[in-house]
């Protein structure tokens, strides 16, 4: 078997991939047969360095020894052939330079000879065992969709899912590992998000982001609020690519630690787009973004927000004092809108919410709703909007906070900040306020938990955040929301606090 000669090496230390799998996809762009291109010494500018890289992701150096998986689609295909499939699968296994048949060794060959090639997904993965591999494979509709994962979720989560899914989904989609309903200890977390995807993507086939968005946005999974889970729960990572053979998605949850988490793109105009964890690549996706790049190298940014019959034209959370809330909202129309239900939380989870208020919908000329809501909390709080349908039916928005990011003072002759400095700030961080006047100042961390509270006099012309007292010197790194209170009126900033 003929083995390529590499140009370069490319050198991963060890810290930098340790328990945190990997995945690399690339896309030629109409069809041009990007494997084609000469192997030139550089980072990053034809397919070679790609793979290079990958290899490297599943040495026994890397903590990805889990096992590696690799697939192509080709041209004018819609699924993955059984010889279009490179799989080197369970725990203490990874890639072997000396050994003539690796897995990778076979899909290089077949990509230097090939000038088909239209997709590869790549995955080397750092878990804790299990017979099977990423890329995760599901045929239907006359095609094959694959997936990779990059995180995990907790078992809590898991079982919801699966028991969302129930006994008959699997009966007609089994696990491609060893999965059995209704033992959750049998399933991988990467394949239970899979299927609990594919349920919507089954659902709308001819309409993939739409289903990506009804499965992002269900709330109630059992006791699981799945956009919690994909989009604000800092604990579960749920970083992803999926293809549906012609279009790549791909999908940021995490923060960035370092490399680990990190999935970033580039597009070669004309030759081919790739995507990828470890180091960055020209566009790094932001959190909670959502890309799709299709065939001619477009890469769309899908917002992850809820596809709702109801059109909201306004949502609007009022503070009047400091326990009282006046949730406002609009509606361009209410046809088949019999009511509303408002739930309340004091986290962005959906499940830990409670019914509040219901109104009923009697007129077709009524597009305006409120309500008043006394809740005494010195944490951010939360509203949700459910509208209820003659059917039966109902949708629920995502979370609305009793704060926003982007108050602006009502009142800037009598209250002006004029700036927060330094931001990022280490320790201290000093706020430019003119005239001197008095204001309260809350401070909450991203939880909506309160961290501190300060009272200035109008006699201090430089007020301090003073975060190296004996209270707050441990306080993390990360985005703090800043809520002035000046004559019963809320002013809201963020800040970044960096070591």
């Amino acid at each position: 078997m003929k083995k390529i000669t590499y140009i370069y090496a490319v050198l991963v230390l060890f810290s930098t991939y340790l328990f945190s799998c990997d995945m690399l996809v690339m896309q030629n762009i109409d069809q041009y047969p990007f494997f084609t291109l000469p192997a030139q010494i550089g980072a990053f500018n034809d397919p070679y360095d790609f793979m290079n890289e990958f290899r490297a992701m599943s040495n026994q150096y890397s903590g990805n020894r889990d096992g590696y998986g690799i697939i192509a689609y080709l041209n004018n295909t819609l699924s993955v052939a059984r010889d279009n499939r490179w799989y080197k699968t369970g725990f203490g296994n990874y890639f072997d330079e000396n050994n003539p048949d690796e897995p990778f060794y076979e899909a290089l060959d077949f990509f230097s000879t090939s000038e088909n090639t239209s997709q590869v997904l790549a995955h080397a993965r750092s878990a804790t065992g299990g017979e099977g591999n990423h890329p995760l494979l599901f045929e239907a509709n006359g095609k094959t969709y694959s997936f990779m994962h990059n995180g995990y979720i907790f078992n809590n989560n898991k079982r919801e899912i699966m028991e969302f899914l129930g006994a008959e989904w699997f009966t007609e989609h089994p696990s491609q590992w060893s999965g059995v309903f209704p033992n959750l200890n049998t399933f991988i977390d990467s394949e239970l998000i899979f299927h609990y995807f594919m349920y919507y993507i089954l659902q709308s086939p001819n309409d993939l982001e739409s289903a990506l968005r009804k499965a992002f946005t269900n709330k109630q999974v059992g006791k699981s609020d799945m956009e919690y889970v994909l989009k604000y729960n800092n604990s579960e990572k749920i970083n992803f690519v999926l293809s549906d053979s012609e279009n790549l998605y791909i999908y940021r949850s995490t923060d960035i630690s370092g490399n680990s988490y990190n999935l970033s793109y580039q597009i070669y105009p004309g030759k081919f787009v790739a995507a990828k964890t470890g180091s960055s690549l020209e566009n790094v996706l932001a959190k909670n973004q959502l890309l799709r790049i299709n065939s001619q190298g477009d890469a769309n940014n899908l917002s992850t927000a809820p596809i709702l019959k109801t059109l909201f034209t306004n949502i609007q959370v009022t503070n009047l004092d400091s326990g009282t809330h006046k949730l406002t909202w609009r509606i361009a129309n209410n046809h088949n809108i019999t009511g509303f239900k408002v739930h309340r939380g004091t986290s962005k989870n959906f499940a830990n919410s409670f019914l509040i208020s219901q109104l009923e919908v009697h007129s077709s000329s009524n597009f305006s709703f409120q309500i008043t809501d006394e809740y005494h909390s010195d944490a951010i709080i939360y509203y949700w909007i459910e509208t209820i349908f003659s059917n039966g039916s109902t949708e629920i928005t995502s979370n609305i906070p009793s704060i926003s990011d982007n108050t602006e003072p009502e009142d800037s002759v009598s209250f002006n900040l004029r700036s927060l400095f330094p931001n990022p700030f280490k320790d201290k961080l000093y706020m430019d306020i003119e005239p001197a006047t008095e204001f309260t100042l809350k401070i909450f961390n991203l939880k909506g938990q309160l961290v501190d509270t300060l009272h200035f006099s109008d006699t201090e012309s430089s007020p301090v955040w003073d975060t190296t007292s004996d209270s707050l010197n441990r306080l993390a790194n990360g985005v703090y929301i800043l809520q002035f209170t000046h004559n019963n009126k809320k002013y809201v900033r963020k800040v970044l606090k960096l070591n």
